[in-house]
C-alpha cells in the first residue's frame, strides 16, 4: 500500500479504521525523559498531551548509562553516583492517572555503561578472557545477559517499582550486542555449554534466544498475582524474524511473546535504508513501513500480546510535518496494532501533539 499524498485521503483512511481497533482501547503513548516528568513544566506538559489524546505516559527507571532514577540498595550492577535524579515514582504515578492515563517504566535491561565500566567480570568476555567492548571509541557499555547476578539486580528493581503502583514495565536492550567483534564475544551460557558437553554429550546447549525467553519466563512468574504488565521493545528489523537477526539479538517473537502483554517494534522510517521493500523514499513513506512492520511482528506473536510500534515524532531524514504523523497513525489502525507510542529524545512534542489532536478530532 502506497503513502498517502494528500491530506483527504489520510483523513479517509482514519476515520474507516475505526473499526479495525475499538479507539478506547488504543494507546496513544509518547516516551518522556526522567527529568522531565520531574521537572516543574510536566502539569502543563500532561494537559496538553491529554487534550490531544494521549492516554500513556512512559519515562525512564533505568536508562543505557545505568543510571537508576530510585534508591536501590544493594544491587552491584545499579550504580549511584553524587548528583543522580532520584524521583518518587508513585508520586509521578498518581499524577498520570489523574489524568486517566496509564503508567509505563521503561527499563533498560543489559545495556549499562556504568556497570560496565567498573567491572569487567559481569561482561562478555573476549577469546583471551579479557572485557569484551563493542566498540574502542565508546569503551565498555554491555553486561552479560546470561549471568544470573545481572538478572537479579534486574528483579530487585522490578519489585521496587511494582510496589510504587506502576501499571507496565516496558523492557529495551533485552537482547545481546549486534556490534562490534560479536564472533569474539563468550557469554556465560557458552562457556556453561562447552562445560556442561564436555561431561554430557547429550546435553542440549542453551542459545541467545533460550537466555531472553528465560528472563522475561522468570519475570512473569516472579510477578504473575499483582497487576502489573510486562512489555518489551524490539529492534524493527527483527519484526521480520530473519534467522541471522533472531540468533545475533536472541529476540524470538514467538518465545517473547508467550511472557508479555505487547511486544514494541521501534518502526522509524528514518532508520531503514532506502529501496527497503522496494519503496524509492521509504523515509517520507512511513505508512508503508509501519503497516508491514507491525503485520510481520503479528505473523509471529502469540495471540494473548498486542504489537504497539514505537513510531517516530521527530523531524530526523524526513519531512516532518502532520501527514507524516497522521500517515503513521493510520498505519496503526489499518494494521490492527493496539496503539502507538511517539518516540522524540529530546522530548520536543509541542507540534506533534498539535497535530495529533487535529487527526483524533477528525476520527
Amino acid at each position: 500500500m502506497n503513502y498517502p499524498k494528500t491530506h483527504f485521503n489520510i483523513f479517509i483512511i482514519l476515520i474507516l479504521s475505526i473499526s479495525v481497533t475499538s479507539f478506547a482501547e488504543f494507546k496513544q503513548g509518547m516516551y518522556l525523559r526522567t527529568d522531565i516528568v520531574a521537572g516543574a513544566n510536566f502539569d502543563s506538559l500532561l494537559t496538553s498531551a491529554s487534550e490531544a489524546g494521549i492516554n500513556n505516559i512512559v519515562f525512564d527507571v533505568k536508562d543505557m548509562k545505568g543510571k537508576v532514577y530510585v534508591d536501590i540498595k544493594n544491587c552491584p550492577t545499579l550504580i549511584s553516583r553524587s548528583g543522580d535524579l532520584k524521583v518518587d515514582i508513585a508520586h509521578i504515578v498518581a499524577k498520570i492517572h489523574a489524568r486517566k492515563m496509564t503508567a509505563t517504566a521503561r527499563m533498560v535491561a543489559f545495556h549499562n555503561t556504568r556497570a560496565a565500566e567498573a567491572d569487567s567480570t559481569i561482561c562478555p568476555k573476549d577469546s583471551l578472557g579479557n572485557r569484551w567492548i563493542e566498540s574502542d571509541r565508546k569503551g565498555p557499555q554491555w553486561l552479560d545477559p546470561s549471568l544470573k547476578n545481572v538478572q537479579s539486580d534486574l528483579f530487585s528493581l522490578i519489585d521496587l517499582i511494582v510496589k510504587a503502583g506502576i501499571d507496565e514495565i516496558q523492557f529495551d536492550y533485552i537482547r545481546f550486542p549486534t556490534q562490534g567483534n560479536i564472533d569474539a564475544a563468550s557469554f556465560e551460557f557458552m562457556r556453561e555449554n562447552e562445560r556442561r558437553l564436555y561431561r554430557d554429550s547429550t546435553y542440549t546447549p542453551l542459545t541467545k534466544m533460550d537466555i531472553i525467553a528465560g528472563f522475561l519466563h522468570d519475570v512473569k512468574e516472579q510477578n504473575k498475582h499483582k497487576k502489573v504488565k510486562f512489555t518489551a521493545d524490539i529492534f524493527a528489523i527483527v519484526s521480520w524474524q530473519n534467522d541471522a537477526d533472531i540468533k545475533a539479538t536472541g529476540q524470538d517473537i514467538s518465545r517473547m511473546s508467550k511472557y508479555l502483554a505487547a511486544l514494541h517494534p521501534m518502526i522509524y522510517s528514518s532508520h531503514f535504508n532506502n529501496e527497503f521493500n522496494y519503496r524509492q523514499d521509504v523515509h517520507n513513506e512511513p505508512y508503508d513501513i509501519i503497516f508491514k512492520g507491525v503485520k510481520r511482528t503479528f505473523q509471529n506473536v502469540d495471540s494473548r500480546c498486542k504489537v504497539i510500534p514505537y513510531i517516530q515524532a521527530n523531524s530526523w531524514q524526513v519531512n516532518f510535518k502532520k501527514e507524516f504523523i497522521a500517515a503513521q497513525v493510520a498505519a496503526c489502525h489499518d494494521s490492527g496494532a493496539g496503539g502507538f507510542i511517539f518516540w522524540n529524545a529530546t522530548v520536543r512534542y509541542e507540534t506533534t501533539l498539535s497535530w495529533l489532536g487535529e487527526i483524533n478530532v477528525n476520527q
